[in-house]
């Protein structure tokens, strides 16, 4: 069944993360670099942790809106800073469908693809940063 064009605008859920220094160690470890040369600075893909918290992990926005689980896929990530991501910031992540559109596929079937941006704000109401995922429903 495809996805209601009328989701988009709405807010899906509220998640909040602390960027723990323990999990940037071992972030950077994982990406291969020395941990103490970060500092308390996070990247911005340390926002990624905030996907954990939430019941069905990363896929739980299009699980929301009634994406298939078995024919989607993650088409891309982006992150647009407004100020570094800190090791100790506390931060509320709101999840809104921003857009949804549709086109076929080469292979056939009609591909759906949606863009969620995650707003991340910190205790004062500011925001910090907006993460956004695209995720893609291949045609059946």
């Amino acid at each position: 069944m495809p996805v209601d064009p009328a989701v988009v605008g709405r807010a899906l859920d509220t998640v909040t993360v602390t960027i723990e220094p323990g999990k940037l160690r071992e972030l950077a470890r994982a990406f291969g670099e020395d941990p103490d040369a970060w500092g308390a600075v996070a990247p911005p893909t340390a926002l990624v942790l905030a996907d954990h918290l939430r019941a069905d992990g990363i896929i739980d926005a299009p699980l929301a809106i009634g994406m298939d689980v078995e024919r989607l896929l993650h088409g891309e990530a982006s992150w647009d800073l407004v100020r570094p991501v800190r090791a100790g910031d506390v931060l509320t992540g709101t999840t809104v469908v921003e857009a949804l559109d549709t086109r076929e596929g080469r292979r056939g079937g009609t591909m759906t693809r949606a863009t969620f941006a995650t707003t991340f704000t910190d205790p004062a109401g500011a925001v910090v940063a907006v993460q956004r995922h695209v995720f893609v429903e291949t045609g059946a």
